[in-house]
C-alpha cells in the first residue's frame, strides 16, 4: 500500500485507489447524514413534536439533524405570547449547555 493512499478491489477486480483524506472525507459525509431511514424517522418526530408544541425537542431534533432552519423556525414560535417563559428558558439553557459542551470538547 502507498503511504497516503487506500485500495479498494470491486467484484470486478478493478482497482480505485483513494488518498487517506479523501477516504476520511468520505467517510465523515456517511458518518454525518447517517441512514436515510434515520433522518425520515427524525423528521416526522420533529413534526408530531412540532404539532404538539414540545418546542424544546425540536430543538434537539434540529441540532441533530443539523439543519438551522429548524432552530429558526423554533426561534420564531418562541416569539408567540402563548409560549411560558419557563419553556423560553429552557431552551436558552440547553442552547448555552450545547454551546459550553461544543467549545469545551471539540
Amino acid at each position: 500500500m502507498v503511504d497516503g493512499d487506500w485500495t479498494m478491489v470491486d467484484e470486478n477486480f478493478s482497482t480505485l485507489s483513494l488518498s487517506q483524506s479523501e477516504l476520511e472525507h468520505i467517510s465523515m459525509e456517511l458518518a454525518n447524514k447517517g441512514p436515510h431511514k434515520s433522518q425520515v424517522q427524525l423528521r416526522y418526530l420533529l413534526h408530531i413534536f412540532m404539532e404538539a408544541g414540545c418546542l424544546e425537542w425540536c430543538v434537539v431534533i434540529g441540532l441533530i439533524l443539523r439543519e438551522a432552519n429548524i432552530i429558526k423556525q423554533v426561534v420564531n414560535l418562541l416569539e408567540s405570547p402563548d409560549v411560558p417563559a419557563e419553556i423560553i428558558q429552557s431552551i436558552r439553557s440547553g442552547l448555552l449547555a450545547v454551546d459550553a459542551w461544543a467549545s469545551s470538547d471539540w
